[in-house]
């Protein structure tokens, strides 16, 4: 580095020293992700919802009913996990399913009020979480790291040929 810092970049999958696994970009990223969840997930629970709950219940009430296996890409689930959690918002009243009228194969699920209600009480408890690390951590800084990750993102999964 310039400053003659010794600072070494993440790995990517570990082939360096034993005991410097954490320091891998995998690690890092599920560090990354355990520090920026764990402030939310009492809000959750006190709301007795999951975060995957959580992701389907915003998605629904942000962008609308959607099919199934939209929903399943929208919110990072396999299919066997939306089945559950639909089936038991579904119980809660939170969500409704229901068969696409020209294909009945296919469900389309949507949030109901008492899902419209959940979300209007938690998202800004949620909000205010995401508030105070973007405050901790910089607005710029934040945006520069979303940024890198979505380019990442791209890079790895090969969008980016």
């Amino acid at each position: 580095m310039q400053d003659g810092s010794e600072t070494e970049a993440p790995e990517i999958a570990g082939q360096g020293t034993a005991g410097r696994l954490t320091n891998t970009l995998p690690m890092l990223l599920l560090r990354a992700r355990e520090a920026v969840l764990e402030p939310a997930r009492p809000i959750l629970r006190r709301h007795d919802l999951t975060e995957a709950q959580w992701r389907v219940l915003r998605t629904l009430d942000s962008e609308g009913e959607m099919e199934a296996t939209r929903l399943t890409r929208a919110v990072y689930l396999r299919a066997p996990s939306l089945t559950r959690i639909v089936r038991d918002l579904c119980a809660r009243d939170y969500v409704v399913r229901r068969p696409d009228p020209d294909d009945r194969r296919v469900v389309i699920v949507s949030i109901a009020p008492a899902g419209r209600a959940i979300v209007r009480q938690v998202h800004p408890l949620i909000r205010q979480v995401a508030g105070r690390l973007r405050d901790a951590f910089g607005p710029e800084a934040l945006a520069d790291l979303q940024h890198r990750l979505a380019r990442l993102i791209d890079v790895a999964s090969g969008a980016d040929d």
